[in-house]
């Protein structure tokens, strides 16, 4: 551990500049908190090989921001993910959950297994994250949703957000 200064986030935790890992308690209250959409007309963009759209976030009492980030293969449809990322107080990223389709096998490394071409949901763990791994590599398989719009509503959810616009 370092002894760089600690940020005072709210009532939730205290993160280090360095952004150590968060505890699995302050990314479900991340998760739960209440949020709206802030860029609602945002319209997709067309990147090399897929459809994106980034929506801007905040929560109700305005202390927290986060980026919902969607895209999907224009090639391949069942490859999409949408995904909400917190922005830590020293403007560090963090993403907290990824809501992913079937157009690829996904690899939880620390449990030695595999999600073989399935729906899954990606969620930021402290355990990986005190690993080195990415926040959000562990991720477990899903029947919840069976498409793009149906990833998003349960993301939309799962995670407390209003204000979303169709797509």
């Amino acid at each position: 551990m370092t002894n760089l200064p600690d940020i005072i986030l709210n009532e939730y935790a205290v993160v280090r500049v360095q952004m150590d890992a968060l505890s699995d308690e302050f990314i479900d209250k991340l998760l739960k908190e209440p949020k709206k959409v802030i860029n609602v007309h945002r319209k997709p963009g067309r990147k090399m090989h897929h459809d994106e759209v980034n929506y801007d976030i905040s929560c109700k009492d305005g202390k927290n921001f986060y980026t919902l980030v969607i895209r999907q293969s224009r090639m391949h449809p069942s490859n999409y993910s949408c995904g909400l990322r917190w922005q830590s107080p020293s403007s560090q990223e963090v993403v907290l959950v990824r809501y992913n389709g079937d157009g690829h096998a996904h690899r939880n490394h620390l449990e030695k297994e595999t999600i073989e071409y399935k729906n899954h949901i990606q969620k930021a763990t402290e355990r990986y994250m005190k690993a080195g791994k990415k926040a959000e590599q562990y991720a477990i398989e899903t029947d919840r949703y069976h498409n793009l719009q149906g990833a998003l509503r349960c993301l939309a959810e799962d995670c407390n957000i209003s204000g979303l616009p169709q797509i």
